[in-house]
């Protein structure tokens, strides 16, 4: 008697847990895009004094932010409380040091991008450069070497596009880098995109492996390609210690149909954060996968 009083029970919280996994799934298989990063208020949460006081990162022509003994400091941050005195630069390019230049001035971006440009002697317009204040001897990844691309590479991407439900399951590696990130531990740097599937969208993605365990450093992926403007193409630019102390970051370059914007990609345990980027955004310590 018991018994059947308590199967209706059964059956209704049955039905409910069905209606609620099939509409997840749903939900999942409709997303119209996913933005995987995590992005830190720190470089905009320092002191004035501490801006007061940095020295400026600069890529390309633009400031990228700037650091205070080993703090992060954002583009803006440095523009709006910086002396912006004369000062001495040390440029890198891929293949190391190119010397000493001097930066003149900075101009914000009148269209409105968010970019802040800088006026420097250095002239070498072929090679992109990043720099950094002072007579700095190396700040580059002593090594960072272009490896073969294999079935590992995509078996794992493919894995960490699965573990946020990605529906283009395609695999491209554009390109395989072996670098140290800190020193004496060898890792990969594996950069990705979709084949093009117009019924299942396109994504872009960047994922480190460490000690055989995988992080997605950036993933964008979105689902209607006529609507892709704003969608990121991922490509790494520099692995550098930028702020001095002694562990490497990776600056990314991300491109859109209309603009370009460079992120430096700071390890934290088996997680990435931006740290800095030359656009001007409202900072979230929040990881954030963006529907």
């Amino acid at each position: 008697m018991r018994l059947k009083k308590v199967m209706p029970v059964f059956i209704a919280v049955a039905i409910i847990l069905i209606g609620a996994v099939l509409a997840f799934a749903v939900y999942f298989v409709n997303r119209q895009s996913i933005c995987y990063e995590k992005i830190s208020n720190q470089s905009v949460n320092v002191s004035k004094e501490e801006a007061k006081n940095s020295s400026p990162i600069i890529i390309n022509n633009i400031l990228l932010g700037a650091r205070y003994k080993n703090k992060f400091v954002s583009a803006d941050k440095f523009f709006d409380n910086s002396q912006k005195n004369t000062v001495k630069i040390s440029t890198f390019i891929e293949g190391g040091k190119t010397g000493a230049y001097d930066v003149n001035g900075y101009k914000k971006n009148p269209d409105g991008h968010g970019e802040i440009f800088v006026e420097t002697t250095y002239k070498n317009f072929k090679s992109e450069f990043i720099a950094v204040t002072g007579e700095a001897e190396e700040i580059m990844q002593r090594k960072i070497d272009e490896e073969e691309v294999t079935k590992e590479a995509e078996e794992i991407v493919k894995k960490n596009l699965n573990k946020l439900l990605v529906p283009n399951k395609t695999v491209n590696v554009r390109k395989v880098y072996e670098c140290e990130l800190t020193e004496g531990v060898k890792g990969n740097i594996i950069v990705a995109t979709s084949k093009k599937d117009r019924e299942k969208g396109v994504y872009s993605t960047v994922i480190y492996v460490e000690n055989g365990k995988s992080s997605i450093v950036k993933l964008n992926y979105i689902k209607d390609v006529n609507k892709s403007a704003t969608w990121p193409i991922y490509n790494v630019k520099f692995v550098c210690d930028l702020n001095g102390d002694d562990k490497y970051e990776i600056v990314l370059e991300e491109v859109t149909e209309f603009d370009v914007k460079y992120s430096v990609m700071e390890k934290r345990g088996n997680k990435f954060t931006e740290v800095l980027s030359t656009k001007s955004e409202v900072k979230t310590e929040k990881e954030s996968v963006k529907k």
